[in-house]
């Protein structure tokens, strides 16, 4: 059983691609993508949008397809691009970055109309660590990084090798969000962000959050979504635009099983 039937949070990706209009496959440098454009790429024709990038091997892209369609259909968060890499994040680290900035994500850039400064990466595990990786070195070319649960030991190592390494610039704008669940998850990501905050200051706005209804092993889609709703908002209350959500009952409602 793979991880794409074994968890409850996720939506199967061949499903919501058969489902949901505007998904297509295209070969980067002999790798795989799917390409899911927000539902108003056409209807919109001279509007750039914010990219998001699971760095998973395609586990979670029908998840992150659903919830950025909903979510932008809700008015809650800005449409979006999402790519699925079928290309897992290994442990060489600084070979799958190189790759990213030098073939993938300037090829997404090219072919589509991505939004400056809004390419986001998604991570859990490895690839979280990764992902931290990427916000501390400004390898890939991203300026946003949402990492869930990130791997302790490689997190670690990422974290001492940019005490030495780094080198601040002044702030540029680009923000970490860091999720958390499970048993002492939220003392590693409390961690975590104190030391980033320490080696890159003002260069990085990290935000981390604990997810305490979550198990350890289910918090890769809620950290997708919880990152999503902190980098993409666009101030609107949840549901605000959907008449059944705008009843009295309804508002009450939400103020206590809606999105924090």
């Amino acid at each position: 059983m793979n991880s794409e039937t074994s968890c409850s949070f996720l939506v199967d990706a061949e499903g919501a691609a058969a489902r949901l209009p505007l998904v297509e496959s295209i070969e980067v440098a002999g790798r795989r993508l799917r390409v899911a454009l927000p539902a108003t790429y056409a209807t919109v024709p001279k509007q750039a949008f914010p990219l998001i990038v699971p760095l998973d091997g395609g586990a979670y892209f029908g998840s992150a397809l659903e919830m950025s369609r909903l979510m932008g259909e809700t008015t809650e968060v800005h449409h979006c691009i999402v790519v699925a890499v079928e290309e897992a994040v290994g442990t060489d680290f600084d070979a799958y970055a190189a790759m990213l900035a030098r073939d993938l994500l300037p090829a997404l850039s090219q072919r589509y109309r991505v939004a400056a400064n809004k390419t986001a990466l998604f991570g859990h595990g490895v690839a979280g660590a990764f992902v931290l990786q990427a916000a501390l070195t400004r390898a890939t070319g991203a300026d946003q990084f949402i990492a869930g649960n990130p791997d302790v030991a490689l997190t670690d190592a990422v974290i001492r090798k940019q005490r030495a390494a780094y080198q601040r610039n002044g702030g540029v704008g680009r923000r970490v969000v860091l999720m958390s669940a499970g048993a002492g998850g939220a003392d590693v990501v409390r961690s975590v962000a104190a030391n980033m905050e320490l080696i890159a200051g003002s260069d990085l706005a990290i935000t981390s959050r604990h997810l305490d209804a979550v198990p350890s092993s289910a918090v890769a889609v809620p950290a997708l979504v919880h990152g999503m709703r902190a980098l993409l908002s666009t101030g609107e209350a949840y549901g605000a635009k959907v008449a059944a959500m705008r009843s009295p009952v309804m508002v009450w409602l939400m103020k206590y099983i809606g999105p924090a």
